[in-house]
């Protein structure tokens, strides 16, 4: 049995890795080797793309003016901007929020899974075989469990990710690391 005392409070890089993975879990659980994109900046460029469209929308229908299909593309394209403001905005009250907690508890590694205890919130345990697959990303590595309608998700910092991981292979614990 292994247990790792964490503490990843104020760890705004780990908490941004955490929340676009969790946003974007159904992708990684169809295609375990996706690549994880910052959601915020996803968002953002997303935003960029679509502002620069309406403005090219608008210029060029006050050189040639107004048609119908001008002002349809245009307010589909505002919505678009609208959406997306909306979307960061979402993602960084959650970061905010996630961030305002203190997040400490206790990683436990045992013969039957892995569960993580944090004090005072809850706890969350995946038993070996219910893992799919572990996701290795930048800030921490990430359990996924195979049963679809719980997306849960167990996260790891770098800071015990190598302890985890040896323990994994020192135990023959079969899970697929990607």
């Amino acid at each position: 049995m292994l247990k790792i005392d964490f503490d990843v409070s104020n760890n705004k890089p780990f908490t941004e890795e955490m929340i676009s993975v969790l946003l974007q879990y159904r992708k990684l659980q169809k295609d375990p080797t996706a690549k994880v994109p910052n959601y915020f900046k996803l968002q953002l460029i997303t935003l960029g793309i679509t502002l620069v469209l309406v403005i090219i929308l608008v210029v060029l229908g006050i050189i040639w003016e107004f048609t119908v299909l001008d002002i349809i593309a245009i307010s589909i394209n505002g919505l678009c901007v609208l959406l997306s403001s909306l979307l960061i905005l979402n993602y960084k009250s959650r970061v905010k929020k996630v961030l305002s907690q203190e997040i400490k508890g206790v990683l436990t590694l045992d013969e039957d899974g892995i569960e993580t205890e944090m004090r005072g919130i809850q706890t969350v345990r995946i038993k070996w075989e219910a893992v799919d697959f572990v996701k290795k990303l930048n800030q921490s590595i990430c359990f996924f469990s195979k049963l679809d309608s719980t997306q849960i998700a167990i996260f790891v910092s770098n800071d015990d990710k190598d302890k985890v991981l040896e323990y994994m292979k020192e135990n023959n614990i079969s899970v697929r690391i990607i």
